[in-house]
């Protein structure tokens, strides 16, 4: 990729998918993080930027493949500096203690690359994922293998860092400058965040399943619990297609699912049911996010934390925000739409 493109915001899509790894995470010159009292941290751009651009390249800290019961079109490579999408029924490298099926490699190169991390999550994998899927179910495994991965690519990372160094609310619009674990720990989201009885039931798995489980792996439990809180605040699924169209094209999907991935400079985006920003994932799990329109100077910057496709209506929208993130959407989108709606509770009276 030449200085050139880098600096003038402007990469060309062939550049990204062939040379650019050395200097990723990618933020455009014209983005900058501040605080706002009533949405916390956020994206603005300083200056404006075209349809088009490509506004942030980043790599996910950690990913997990969909589960193979769920029949994703793609199994991932597990090695973290790869990641590589493998079609259903290509030739893959399957671990050779058989922890788990969804665990493979795109070659004998890489899993060669990646034994000294996967040892440190093999036996779990073995041993303990069988209990943890039948007893809690395949979504709960994933959240704890998402959790077991990022606490594994820590102490790879040898990160000296501690809770404390990196939560100062001085700092905390620094946060494009972050690499990381540091940039994982810096993301939003507590224990405040989710209700009690969730916190108690995140705890018990905490205590059970991975304290005394992932062995070879320094963690403290109430760090865990918080390292929860900000995967699910801030994870973003993998899909095919592109997400955050719009106006919405509607016979186009982004496609089915096939993992989760932890993406720590990304996650300053906030979400709007009438995006200016898509964002897409390419074969190597690169999250690019490119301006889906002209923007002015002053604008927030915002993607969908869903398919709009798949909610094509305020209600329906509203509904999966809070669901999935306990927060209310006032978008601009669903302020006007919603205001042709009558109210709940006249929702059901004949007129």
């Amino acid at each position: 990729m030449s200085s050139t493109s880098v600096a003038s915001g402007r990469i060309d899509h062939e550049d990204i998918s062939v040379r650019l790894t050395a200097s990723l995470p990618f933020v455009h010159p014209h983005l900058e993080v501040e605080k706002n009292p009533s949405k916390g941290r956020l994206v603005r751009v300083k200056r404006p930027i075209k349809d088009g651009e490509v506004v942030l390249i980043d790599t996910p800290y950690a990913l997990v493949p969909a589960m193979i019961v769920d029949e994703p079109p793609f199994s991932l490579c597990s090695r973290q500096q790869c990641n590589r999408r493998i079609p259903v029924g290509a030739a893959t490298v399957s671990c050779p203690e058989k922890c788990l099926e969804e665990v493979v490699w795109c070659s004998n190169q890489c899993q060669s690359q990646d034994k000294a991390r996967h040892g440190l999550e093999c036996s779990w994998l073995k041993h303990i994922s069988p209990e943890i899927r039948q007893s809690q179910g395949d979504a709960t495994f994933g959240l704890l293998w998402m959790i077991a991965r990022i606490l594994i690519n820590k102490t790879n990372e040898n990160t000296s860092s501690t809770a404390n160094e990196i939560t100062d609310d001085k700092i905390s619009t620094s946060h494009f400058h972050r690499k990381g674990w540091a940039a994982v720990w810096n993301l939003d989201g507590g224990p405040d965040h989710f209700p009690a009885a969730l916190i108690n039931q995140w705890g018990s798995l905490v205590n059970n399943y991975l304290v005394h489980e992932l062995l070879g792996v320094k963690h403290n439990p109430g760090d865990i619990l918080r390292l929860i809180c900000k995967v699910e605040t801030n994870s973003f699924g993998l899909y095919p297609g592109i997400t955050g169209r719009y106006p919405v094209v509607s016979h186009v999907s982004r496609g089915d699912y096939y993992g989760g991935g932890i993406y720590p400079t990304a996650a300053m985006f906030n979400h709007a049911c009438c995006p200016n920003i898509t964002h897409e994932v390419d074969a190597n799990g690169r999250r690019m996010f490119k301006a889906g329109r002209d923007i002015e100077a002053g604008e927030e910057c915002c993607i969908t934390y869903f398919d709009l496709f798949e909610y094509p209506d305020v209600t329906s929208r509203k509904e999966a925000i809070k669901n999935s993130w306990s927060f209310f959407c006032s978008c601009e989108r669903c302020n006007e739409e919603g205001s042709t709606e009558f109210p709940d509770f006249l929702q059901d009276l004949e007129f």
